[in-house]
């Protein structure tokens, strides 16, 4: 079996998050998307924690690392980490630690 694409991890993520990227981005405003090699970044609109900037890593056997954080006199700083969250949890997780909803 051959390691996955870049692309394939951050589609999975974004699956396990939102469904389709197209959801994403309708309920949160979500744009520049970045497919990193073991995960995906992407912004988001303002919301009442302050965090705008989003990065989530694939670690092992279906767990992420959740950054959470801004931009702040060009420079980025985290504030909210998430550690090993399944990914079957990422959607409440990012839910919980931003306000916004990927639901009606």
């Amino acid at each position: 079996m051959t390691a996955p694409t870049p692309l394939h991890v951050g589609d999975e993520i974004v699956a396990a998050l939102a469904g389709t990227i197209r959801r994403l981005v309708v309920m949160t405003d979500a744009d520049d998307f970045i497919y990193l090699d073991d995960g995906v970044a992407f912004r988001i609109m303002e919301n009442a924690t302050g965090c705008r900037e989003v990065h989530i890593t694939h670690l092992y056997n279906g767990r992420c690392r959740m950054e959470f954080g801004e931009i702040d006199n060009l420079e980025y700083q985290p504030r909210t980490v998430r550690h090993s969250v399944a990914t079957e949890g990422l959607r409440e997780a990012f839910e919980q630690t931003t306000e916004l909803y990927l639901s009606l």
